[in-house]
């Protein structure tokens, strides 16, 4: 019976930090609220330390294992953004950072079919802000 007000604790929603969440992100700051990303669409978005938006989840459905690609282009090149990729449970896949590149053009091999989430977070200071365009792609490594 000890156990029971432990579970309610975590059916609560109290340790959202299991979730990455993001304190100071909106609704899409948690990766239970990405937003479906279809493959090879441009994504229009804004990332914003000061304006409780400093982090965006999307996630993709992929048929097999493969090859994912992310192509991001941020408006303000001083802002440092992490990407990283997560598999359907939540174990990070792999993870980069934004540098004077702009665009961005990052592939990481996924092992299996599923569902990846792919965050997009501001990694400099507290007036980071930016919009940015991400595009998704995703090749089959058996074709």
């Amino acid at each position: 019976m000890r156990a029971l007000p432990f579970v309610a604790l975590l059916l609560s929603g109290c340790c959202e930090s299991m979730y990455h969440g993001d304190p100071h992100s909106g609704l899409d700051g948690k990766r239970m609220g990405a937003r479906h990303a279809i493959l090879g669409r441009i994504y229009h978005d804004r990332v914003s330390y000061p304006d409780q938006g400093r982090t965006d989840w999307r996630y993709v459905d992929v048929y097999g294992r493969g090859k994912l690609a992310v192509e991001l282009t941020r408006d303000n090149e001083e802002v440092r953004l992490a990407l990283d990729v997560f598999d359907r449970v939540g174990v990070s896949v792999a993870r980069t950072m934004t540098t004077n590149a702009n665009p961005l053009y990052w592939q990481t091999t996924l092992p299996e079919a599923g569902r990846y989430y792919i965050r997009v977070k501001t990694a400099g200071g507290h007036r980071d802000a930016t919009t940015y365009d991400i595009r998704i792609l995703f090749s089959d490594t058996h074709l």
